[in-house]
């Protein structure tokens, strides 16, 4: 997924490139990442290579560290540095959708990445199909054993869509796997330390676990 995300990013710079090649203009993109995770890290870095390719783009990366109020702070930045792209990775759905949207509204081509945004005022998304994530999880999971499984989740943060999506799609497939038993799902804010303490907390008070589904690797 992160070469997808690089490349598209890519492109989408040429286009600018390209649109006005013969010109001295600098182009300048704004990135506000939701958090500073080493994927996020490694995605940044892949986006960096990308932009060397050309004399007349340059790429500027903010991280929210998980903060609503830091991502909004961040994309104003950006706003106000008249940035010719954004590309925005939402902490929550709904929390930033306005501040996108005044971005939007001011003639900035807005690229959405990995999570969703609660408004339709972007030019593109780009991100893989996280309901079907969570279904094929639950399909596997079922293929573990014909008994039945009591499962924990871990999720990542509320409000965060592929959270949301991942979550839905995993219970979807229980309609077709009745062997499948949640005994417990939190909210670990896709962060390995939180998650770490919820576990270890089902683990302490004798929960009865067949199979723990994280939804991410941190």
């Amino acid at each position: 997924m992160k070469q997808l995300i690089s490349v598209a990013l890519l492109l989408l710079a040429a286009l600018f490139v390209v649109g006005c090649s013969g010109t001295d203009k600098q182009f300048h993109i704004g990135v506000s990442q939701c958090s500073e995770d080493a994927w996020r890290k490694q995605m940044n870095g892949e986006i960096l290579r990308e932009t060397f390719m050309y004399g007349n783009v340059d790429v500027e990366f903010r991280a929210a560290n998980d903060n609503n109020e830091k991502q909004i702070e961040d994309i104003k930045y950006f706003i106000n540095k008249n940035v010719d792209l954004l590309v925005v990775s939402p902490n929550e759905t709904d929390a930033i959708a306005s501040i996108v949207e005044t971005a939007y509204d001011r003639g900035i081509p807005v690229v959405i990445v990995d999570r969703k945004l609660n408004s339709s005022k972007y030019n593109a998304f780009i991100g893989a199909d996280n309901f079907q994530i969570g279904k094929s999880v639950g399909n596997y999971i079922s293929s573990l054993s014909a008994g039945n499984l009591k499962v924990v989740e871990l999720k990542g943060l509320t409000n965060s869509s592929p959270a949301e999506e991942r979550h839905e799609g995993f219970v979807s497939a229980f309609e077709h796997h009745p062997n499948l038993e949640v005994v417990a799902s939190v909210d670990a804010e896709w962060l390995r330390d939180v998650a770490f303490e919820k576990m270890d907390s089902l683990l302490i008070a004798g929960t009865d676990i067949d199979v723990c589904f994280a939804h991410n690797d941190m």
